[in-house]
């Protein structure tokens, strides 16, 4: 899990900072337009302004028709232009390449870099300002940091024109650099001899070469507006060039991770479709299938059976969903009633060309179609021939199933569903992240017996007690969200579990207290 924890600032209801640490697991519950789906739209803002240096969307790239978030108006709080959208992002760095820097850091002749401690986590914050000038919105900075710390910062003027680079901290204790004494000779004011620890120690202003405050990935930054001549060593300048390709790996490394990551994001929407009776996948994949569920169908086609067969895993066996129902993907060769092949096959002449047959047979066009088949009565059905929670429940189970690392973000997974698929749910969540350490589920939700289980399974794991074939679960696996409104902006409640799955901390408003009331009238 790359994405460890975001924290926003006037986005949307939000008005004040909040900060959402996310787990393998992460839950979102509270009342209706509290503010839970806020969290949620914020990924999709962000892998719009990430990829698509977007700050003023509507239709996204996952939502589809299923979300508009409306531009830059709609986002900001309390639509008030004169406030800065901010988000921060802090990542988990300690398993991930940072570029290049190893490899100039192991340079024999570079000798001024090294790691004082490798970092473990990086920070990430971009703020979005409304450009009077430009008439519309811009990334206006982006900072970036190491274990807590910052580092660097960027910055755009108005115009969007120039972007300005900061080096925040010369001694940042990621690294250190002890380097001669050098003459900077600038095109625009000599600057005399200098002692200095980094070429940017006196935290000078520097212009960068680009056309946007998140540099594209995976290329270094170019920076002008020095003119620069080292003097008097030639390898001086080389030095320079090292060292300047450490800051770029140090500055980009971030920005390129976190883009990898949203580029992974998917998101099921409450409004998942039923496919219709002759469903063909899209010819080219799209994202935003996603949003309505048919992206999901689409895979069962095309996937074939390895796919069906897991989903099935979960469908049919008694210890999970138990729905009474098998998926199946037939396929067919079509015919043409007319054609010649058939009028080979129904007349007299059938065997004269054996081999002309099986050709024309091969080179038949073929088409499949997607099936359930109810293993009580041993009949095929279409999907839309059995209840709707199947339909609801196919696509979480695929999106699951499917997605080996990123966000899984799903919107009401319990939507028209029984409450006995809502437990085994739990159980796939939990198996999923116990078998892909990238992934990470973030669930908006008002399943009570979806949370029931989730506190079965930890009591279990402390108890030894689980049953066999069932991943363990802890409390660092999940977290529990309580959305409640406020008249300033939602507020935020973490819901801490102990590992006997109980509740730490009380839920706001008597949230999970209604079954209580309804079986003792307390």
């Amino acid at each position: 899990m790359i994405l460890k924890a975001l924290t926003l600032e006037n986005f949307k209801g939000i008005r004040d900072p909040v900060r959402i640490e996310f787990a393998p697991i992460t839950l979102l519950f509270g009342p209706n337009n509290a503010g839970k789906s806020t969290i949620i739209q914020a990924l999709h803002y962000a892998r719009e302004l990430f990829e698509r240096g977007n700050a003023d969307p509507g239709r996204t790239l996952l939502g589809g028709d299923v979300l508009d978030l409306g531009g830059f108006d709609s986002l900001v709080h309390n639509h008030d232009r004169s406030r800065t959208i901010k988000m921060g992002f802090e990542l988990d760095v300690s398993k991930e390449d940072l570029g290049d820097l190893e490899e100039w850091i192991n340079v024999p002749t570079f000798g001024s870099a090294q790691f004082i401690k490798p970092p473990s986590q990086a920070s990430l914050e971009i703020a979005i300002q409304w450009s009077e000038t430009l008439q519309g919105p811009r990334i206006a900075s982006c900072s970036i940091g190491y274990d807590g710390k910052a580092l660097f910062n960027t910055e755009s003027s108005v115009d969007g024109r120039r972007i300005t680079f900061q080096v925040e901290d010369v001694l940042h204790p990621v690294m250190t650099w002890i380097g001669p004494s050098l003459r900077v000779v600038s095109n625009v004011e000599p600057i005399p001899l200098v002692e200095y620890q980094t070429p940017f120690s006196e935290n000078r202003p520097l212009q960068i070469i680009a056309s946007s405050v998140l540099p594209p990935g995976g290329k270094p930054l170019e920076f002008h507006d020095f003119g620069t001549l080292w003097e008097p060593e030639d390898d001086e300048q080389a030095s320079w060039h090292q060292q300047i390709l450490v800051i770029s790996s140090l500055f980009i490394a971030p920005i390129t991770m976190l883009r990898d990551s949203l580029r992974k994001f998917r998101y099921l929407s409450p409004f998942r479709d039923m496919p219709s009776r002759n469903h063909q996948p899209a010819r080219a994949p799209d994202e935003f299938r996603w949003s309505n569920g048919m992206a999901a169908w689409d895979l069962l086609f095309l996937k074939g059976k390895t796919l069906v067969e897991k989903v099935n895993d979960w469908l049919v066996r008694e210890d999970r969903l138990n729905s009474g129902y098998r998926l199946e993907v037939k396929c067919y060769k079509e015919l043409e009633v007319n054609g010649p092949l058939m009028l080979a096959l129904t007349g007299a002449t059938v065997l004269d060309d054996e081999e002309w047959i099986r050709d024309a047979v091969r080179s038949l066009p073929e088409r499949r179609q997607l099936l359930l088949r109810n293993q009580r009565c041993d009949v095929e059905l279409f999907p839309q021939d059995v209840g709707v929670g199947i339909s609801q429940v196919v696509p979480v189970l695929v999106a699951a199933i499917h997605t080996k690392t990123g966000i899984v973000a799903i919107e009401e997974p319990e939507s028209n569903i029984h409450p006995a698929f809502q437990v085994a749910l739990g159980d796939l969540f939990i198996a999923q992240t116990q078998e892909k350490l990238d992934l990470m589920f973030l669930v908006e939700t008002h399943s009570e017996h979806l949370m029931l289980r989730f506190l079965r399974r930890i009591r279990e794991t402390s108890e030894n007690g689980l049953p066999p074939g069932v991943p363990f679960l802890t409390p660092e696996g999940i977290a529990v969200y309580f959305v409640e409104p406020e008249e300033n902006g939602p507020r935020i409640h973490r819901i801490r579990i102990d590992k006997d799955g109980d509740f730490i901390d009380r839920w706001p408003r008597g949230f999970f207290q209604e079954r209580m009331k309804e079986l003792y009238g307390a």
